[in-house]
């Protein structure tokens, strides 16, 4: 599953931490969890005023039933 850490009205948000909580609600654990790298991030020359760092990442996570 691919998934990222956002930013939803001014909250920030562990994206893949959500994803890895509703996998194990499920009976699913991490296989493995794999960082990728994706460019120099979101937004561009319209952002003023910048809150946050710049995310230039996403997860790419393996699941698999638990044993």
């Amino acid at each position: 599953m691919k998934c990222c850490d956002f930013v939803n009205g001014g909250r920030f948000h562990l994206g893949h931490r959500q994803v890895l909580d509703m996998a194990d609600r499920h009976g699913l654990s991490c296989h493995d969890l794999i960082i990728h790298a994706t460019g120099t991030g979101p937004g561009g020359h319209n952002i003023f005023t910048p809150l946050r760092a710049r995310r230039a990442h996403s997860y790419l996570l393996v699941l698999t039933k638990a044993a």
